[in-house]
């Protein structure tokens, strides 16, 4: 498999793409456009942990779908599906843990998070670690990886700092009244 090195404005490779069109997937393995089939060993960065095309998903999401798309001003209209699932989120979450954030991605997740973190605080500071990766919003990316990916690709959302992964001394050096949070994904 031929890959193409995908090049920032700085001449630095920032990717290795790979010259492949999947075109359909089943279990752990997908296909591209001529038919060649390969493992995906990614399971969609969690997405697809139970399999592409998994029969008991799709029936979901296909009554769902015949029935509705999208529940119009999601949460501030009922939905009885949103009401049911609710229930049961209620009955294994741990006591205490009152209200529920439906995000539709990690990002959405981890923005809300952050945002949550700085308005009950008060505090502007959001500890990171080098290498991480939390997403592909303007805050998530000036979360991830480190302040030169955020001079590379945006504007850095302000009140962002940096500790080396598994270096708790650092990590240490930088807590101060004015943090409100520490994000850490070692994937």
């Amino acid at each position: 498999m031929k890959t193409i090195a995908i090049e920032d404005s700085l001449g630095l490779t920032v990717c290795n793409k790979q010259q492949i069109a999947v075109e359909r997937g089943l279990g752990s393995y997908v296909w591209d456009e001529g038919g060649h089939r390969y493992l995906d060993f990614t399971s969609g960065l969690g997405v697809t942990a139970l399999g592409h095309s998994h029969p008991v998903i799709v029936a979901a999401i296909s009554t769902q779908a015949a029935k509705l798309m999208q529940n119009p001003n999601s949460g501030f209209t009922y939905s009885p599906v949103r009401s049911r699932l609710l229930e049961k989120l209620q009955s294994v979450l741990p006591n205490g843990l009152h209200r529920v954030f439906f995000a539709n991605s990690g990002a959405e997740a981890n923005d809300g998070a952050v945002k949550l973190a700085r308005k009950v605080t008060g505090r502007p500071t959001v500890i990171a670690v080098l290498g991480s990766f939390h997403g592909r919003t303007l805050s998530t990316l000036s979360l991830s990886g480190g302040p030169e990916n955020s001079a590379r690709y945006l504007p850095a959302v302000p009140g962002n700092v940096f500790a080396p992964f598994g270096d708790v001394e650092a990590l240490g050096t930088l807590m101060n009244e004015q943090v409100a949070a520490v994000i850490a994904e070692p994937v």
